[in-house]
């Protein structure tokens, strides 16, 4: 499976929760608005110290690249009952600079009338 990835704006960062039959786990997370037309909140989910510790150089308005595992789980109350998780293992800024072309830009002085196409 390839990578998955996902751009957005994070609009809320969730509280870390204590999970598991013993508490021993921990778990946070962000929504993070990925300015779809439908349904454009995701909850992306980090579980484990490590994972919640990625969150702690972001805040919310930051726009971010979120890398990520789906999984799917049946629920033990419910049978037949799936429920799913989008596990995020990798949070990077997006930063204008980031997305700049391999080519220089070209300055109108560079421009001589053989190279015009015309």
């Amino acid at each position: 499976m390839s990578e998955l990835k996902v751009k957005g704006t994070i609009i809320k960062i969730i509280p870390v929760e204590s999970v598991g039959s013993e508490g021993k786990w921990k778990k946070g997370g962000f929504l993070l608005n990925t300015g779809a037309q439908f349904k454009p909140n995701v909850l992306m989910t980090l579980f484990g110290e490590d994972k919640i510790a990625l969150l702690d150089s972001f805040s919310e308005g930051q726009e971010v690249e979120a890398s990520f595992n789906i999984s799917s789980t049946e629920s033990k109350s419910k049978a037949g009952t799936y429920f799913s998780n989008i596990d995020c293992w990798k949070i990077q800024a997006v930063n204008s600079a980031s997305v700049a072309s391999s080519q220089p830009p070209v300055k109108a002085e560079d421009i001589k009338d053989e190279d015009l196409p015309f």
